[in-house]
This record gives structure tokens, sequence and C-alpha cells, in this order.
């Protein structure tokens, strides 16, 4: 089992019919006969048929599939900020995107109507 090669020891399962559950242990050691460990095991064939039988699989139910979410169009001022940057960055390399947003968010608010409606034209 997965549990048995995880702790690297035989594990056993079973049946706690106290608390309605179904159980996974180390395998307890033995110092009996091969009798008893054969009576063990079809103790334990029993068991596994009992637990497969009483337990049903939990979890979530799988709901219908969501669909892709589609992303923003770009605004204006974005598409002007990815026209601008390589710009920017060529003539500061030591500017981060911070600095040059704030650059270039500064360049836009100056920049003359007719630029920013090129800019709104191309984000429509």
């Amino acid at each position: 089992t997965r549990l048995g090669a995880l702790i690297g020891a035989p594990v056993v399962a079973f049946v706690d019919e106290s608390i309605k559950a179904l159980r996974v242990m180390r395998t307890p050691a033995f110092s009996g006969t091969a009798i008893s460990v054969a009576s063990h095991d079809a103790a334990f064939k029993a068991d596994k048929l009992d637990a497969s039988e009483s337990f049903k699989p939990r979890g979530k139910i799988a709901g219908p599939m969501k669909a892709p979410k589609v992303p923003r169009p770009p605004n204006a001022f974005i598409l002007y900020r990815q026209h601008h940057h390589p710009k920017i960055k060529e003539a500061y390399p030591d500017f981060s995107n911070n600095d040059i947003s704030i650059m270039l968010g500064k360049q836009w608010k100056d920049e003359a109507e007719e630029v920013k409606s090129q800019f709104r034209n191309l984000a429509e």
C-alpha cells in the first residue's frame, strides 16, 4: 500500500465498529505461529470487504466547469505605456518598472489630446 511504502513497514486496515471508521495502522509484530498470522490475514480480507461496502468515497462533487477567464482589454494608458516603455528602458537602463510607470504616468498626463485620442482609439 502507499502508506506502507511511505513509512517503510507493512500496514493493516480494519473496520473499527466502535467508531464506525476504517483504521489503517502499522502491522503489529506477531510472536505466534504461522497459523495465527494466516488467521489474521483471513480476518483482514473479511474486514477489507466490509470496509469497501460500508464506506463511500468523500469529496467535493464536481460541478459545471467554469469558462476560462477572459483578460480585460488594455486601456489607452496601458497601450501608451507598452509603446513607450522600451524607449524609456533603453534611455534609462537603471530605472525599475515602477520608476518607468511613474515617469510615463506624468508624461501621459501632460500629453497632447491628439496623442491621447490615438491611444483611446486603439483601446476600443
